[in-house]
């Protein structure tokens, strides 16, 4: 080991930081401006207290605001930097308000200037005359601005270098009392991120126990290799006027907790000096910013095609073009698959794809004949994709074995685009298959940071047909994402750890006399009577006989279900585009005794009337009632849980989600996924802490009882005391999860391990459960 690092500094250096650092804090907004003098004692403070802080705390959109402050630094000096850094800072006007408190607690604010509300709503400002105040909805004129949401209280201090860099000098002085100096200097500079190096290394042994398919593909994790890039830099190339503009970074993420428009309005800014290194493209003019991610900084093929994606799809003459040959420079869009035979890229008969294929060409070929809906089968590859693409497919077949599949559309850095973020950063981190992303129309621009992550593939196609729901895209991205198994996710879930199970539980589930999709039971039955729970929200748009549960609109395929997905399809559209016609459709219930390839060889031999029903207005509508006409009975217990559960450490309902017919006394839930993750900063913290613990589960020290603790609650008075002392953090936070990582399956008030140990019913209930685990 190298030798010991000088003791610490007397306690009133500590106060005087600003000189030590040699005259690095340079003007009002507080930028470090100019050469500076390192001071060998504060620089190193910034490198431990910055390391401690990204390696231990940080969620992963702090860990990205800081890679692209690396990466501008590779563009721009410190003083280019530190100028529109102080520009940036006086533009917007929450980068001197700081989280005091969340609601229901004691404010401490010595400027005396509060405001009230929630980071991604709205805020109602009040200056008061002492130092403390109570944050509560009533000392605001009872204004609710984030109804439903958590809000907090936040003080106003003008944001400046010598605070921030007192602040990460507090976060090594703590490591120096946990444990040695000298110790914690040599683990702290050699390998801070351990959390990056266990990922890593947890991906490699994971793969060994996927299936040929999948194993062979490549390993994610790129999240943490970030992490691992950035701690290389802080640890050693890093100067001392970078790491305090990196400082101000910290403190100003850590102060507002305006995670995602901090990282816009640092891309824009970096986005000139990175421009100025950019090559022109091929026709000599710059890229056309608008269809690029980022704001000018990156050089893409829909920028410098002067066209939008979709008219800029390259034309095939004479057949299908080789793998070799796919997107040649300037093209944007590649056709995959269609109603055109001729052009289609279909597995070579002898691939065991071919089934499927043989499948989906029967499935689709009403709406092939019609020449308004074959359009809408077409998909295309983003060319900005391909490497992922090719990795994941191969010469003889380009279909997906397993896939997650979810669609998006939208404007660039829309709210849609942040909720697709967590969710993509969910599967980076938590599984080794791929996903699908499928774009729908030309607005939508894929960010840039899904460049790098390798089992991200981006498809596009053309808007839905005029009158039917956006949400009815989803269909149309599990038919023609050609994915063998694959389940469904919205853009507002995020997947956790063990969530992969669900693929082997899809292909034992559905299959030859089983052909259609299966969905989790909802957290409401949607049939409740008043006063039952919900009962507001009961379902009477459907009369007919509920063969189960009201199920939410997740569903989980395989190719067996391209039929019952196509069939209904067509049904939706044929009753916008063709009202009141007689459409054929397979009749799938013979499968369950014939099955399904023998149900295609008879042919079309049902039909029914396309007329607008009420239930065809929303995706997960139609689906409940296409399930319930065809009298099948089979879904899965509930997996895609509120995400508030996942901190609730083990206070729940023991009858949770339950309803006087299907479950009297309960729904069995497992705590492998999360819905409604809407708002984006409390699910990046969510996602990011649980992928900590789950990376390396620490030894707890948890309070006792049941209740969680007070800094469970992102923003909390406790939450941010814990933040400052990172070697603690995640042996704390972890305890908010407790037990879900290790029993994740909950029912009954009783936790389980796994599945085998889940009765069909609990000794003092009524009914047995008919809902599936995977």
């Amino acid at each position: 080991p190298p030798p010991p690092p000088p003791p610490p500094p007397p306690a009133a250096a500590a106060t005087a930081v600003e000189a030590q650092a040699g005259g690095a804090v340079a003007d009002a907004a507080g930028v470090a401006t100019g050469a500076a003098h390192e001071d060998s004692h504060v620089t190193t403070e910034l490198r431990i207290g910055l390391q401690l802080w990204l390696g231990k705390v940080a969620t992963f959109q702090q860990v990205d605001v800081v890679h692209q402050m690396y990466t501008w630094f590779q563009h721009a000096s410190a003083e280019e930097v530190g100028k529109a850094m102080k520009d940036l800072l006086k533009a917007d006007p929450s980068s001197g308000w700081s989280t005091c408190a969340i609601e229901d607690e004691n404010c401490e604010c010595p400027s005396g200037k509060i405001r009230y509300g929630h980071v991604e709503k709205r805020w109602l400002d009040k200056k008061i005359g002492e130092p403390k105040f109570w944050c509560s909805l009533g000392n605001f004129g009872g204004q609710d601005v984030a109804v439903g949401m958590l809000k907090q209280c936040q003080c106003w201090q003008e944001l400046d270098t010598e605070i921030a860099i007192n602040a990460l000098s507090k976060i090594a002085e703590a490591s120096h009392r946990s444990d040695s100096f000298g110790k914690y200097f040599w683990s702290a500079l050699t390998s801070p991120f351990k959390w990056a190096s266990l990922a890593l290394s947890r991906r490699a042994q994971q793969a060994a126990t996927l299936p040929d398919a999948v194993a062979e593909q490549p390993i994610a994790g790129e999240l943490w290799q970030r992490l691992h890039q950035l701690e290389r830099w802080m640890s050693t190339n890093a100067t001392h006027e970078q790491l305090a503009l990196v400082a101000i970074v910290y403190k100003w993420l850590e102060n507002t907790g305006q995670r995602a428009k901090i990282g816009v309005a640092l891309s824009k800014a970096a986005a000139s000096h990175i421009a100025r290194n950019l090559p022109l493209c091929e026709d000599g003019k710059p890229v056309d910013a608008k269809r690029c991610p980022g704001f000018g900084q990156n050089l893409c093929r829909a920028g410098c095609s002067r066209k939008p994606p979709l008219e800029s799809v390259r034309e095939q003459v004479g057949g299908r073009i080789p793998r070799s040959d796919l997107c040649k420079p300037g093209v944007v869009l590649e056709p995959l698959w269609s109603c055109d035979r001729a052009t289609a890229r279909v597995p070579s008969q002898d691939h065991a794809h071919a089934q499927p294929q043989h499948v989906l060409d029967k499935s689709v070929e009403m709406m092939c004949e019609n020449e308004q809906m074959r359009d809408q089968m077409a998909v295309y590859l983003d060319c900005e994709f391909l490497q992922p693409y090719l990795k994941w497919t191969t010469d003889e077949s380009e279909w997906l074995e397993e896939a997650y599949v979810t669609y998006v559309g939208g404007q660039k850095d829309s709210t849609y685009e942040w909720q697709a973020m967590n969710l993509v950063r969910s599967i980076d981190i938590f599984s080794n298959r791929p996903v699908v992303v499928t774009v729908f129309g030309n607005d939508f621009v894929p960010p840039d940071s899904w460049r790098d992550l390798p089992n991200v593939i981006v498809y596009r196609m053309k808007p839905v047909v005029r009158g039917v729901s956006f949400n009815f895209n989803k269909m149309r991205s599990m038919i023609c994402s050609r994915v063998v198994v694959g389940i469904q996710l919205d853009t507002d879930q995020i997947i956790a750890p063990a969530f992969d199970k669900m693929f082997a539980g899809t292909r034992r589930e559905i299959n030859a006399n089983y052909p259609w999709i299966m969905m989790p039971v909802h957290w409401m039955s949607r049939e409740s009577k008043k006063p039952e729970p919900y009962w507001e929200y009961a379902f009477r748009d459907w009369s007919g006989k509920r063969t189960m549960r009201w199920g939410h609109a997740h569903p989980t395929w395989s190719y067996w279900a391209l039929p019952f997905l196509c069939d209904m399809t067509f049904e939706r559209f044929s009753a916008t585009m063709r009202p009141g016609s007689i459409i054929d459709v397979w009749n799938l219930p013979e499968a369950q005794s014939k099955g399904l390839l023998q149900v295609l060889e008879a042919g079309r031999t049902a039909n029914r009337k396309a007329k607008q029903e009420a239930f065809m207005n929303e995706d997960e509508d139609m689906m409940n009632v296409a399930l319930w006409r065809d009298g099948v009975t089979k879904d899965w217990c509930k997996y895609d849980l509120e995400w508030g559960l996942y901190k609730d450490r083990m206070k729940l309902d023991k009858r949770m989600y339950w309803d006087t017919k299907w479950y009297p006394d309960g729904l069995p839930v497992i705590f492998i996924s999360m819905h409604n993750t809407k708002p984006f900063e409390i699910t990046d913290w969510l996602l990011s802490l649980y992928a900590r613990c789950d990376i390396e589960p620490p030894k707890l020290s948890c309070p006792p009882g049941h209740q969680a603790p007070r800094f469970c609650e992102a923003g909390s008075t406790d939450e941010r005391k814990v933040r400052q002392t990172p070697n603690e953090y995640i042996q704390k936070l972890c305890c908010c999860l407790e037990p879900r990582q290790q029993t994740n399956i909950f029912w009954g008030g009783q936790w389980f391990e796994n599945p085998e140990q889940v009765p069909m019913k609990l000794q003092h209930m009524k009914k047995e459960r008919t809902c599936l685990f995977p």
